[in-house]
């Protein structure tokens, strides 16, 4: 039964975001999907996101389902604090989460990343 979930819980998701980025008006110009687990750092699509968001001419932005989607190793979570300190991203959206590239607004990201990673060291 897991198995089938999965896939119906991903299209959802995706269908879902699409809704919220025309509600928004926020133009997708790639998307990135990530299969591989990221319980250690080393996602291949994560990687070519961020190197897209590092080269770009432009600072742009992600949307994603929820933060821990993000971030879900110290070492993630930390790359994207960096880029958001850095102006390479300068919006992070969630349908379901506030977040604003303020000192608050990176302050609660970074407490929610580590609280997140923390929470999934302890199930194994």
């Amino acid at each position: 039964m897991k198995e089938v979930a999965i896939p119906r819980i991903k299209k959802k998701a995706k269908f879902e975001l699409r809704e919220f980025a025309e509600r928004e008006r926020i133009e997708i110009i790639r998307e990135f999907t990530e299969a591989k687990s990221a319980k250690k750092p080393g996602r291949e699509e994560f990687a070519k996101m961020f190197s897209m968001v590092e080269t770009s001419k432009k600072p742009l932005g992600i949307l994603v389902w929820h933060p821990d989607r993000l971030a879900r190793n110290s070492v993630d979570g930390g790359k994207i604090i960096y880029l958001v300190d850095t102006g390479a991203i300068v919006s992070l959206r969630f349908p379901q989460f506030w977040f604003e590239p303020t000192p608050q607004g990176k302050f609660m990201l970074s407490r929610f990343f580590p609280r997140h990673c923390l929470k999934q060291c302890r199930k194994y």
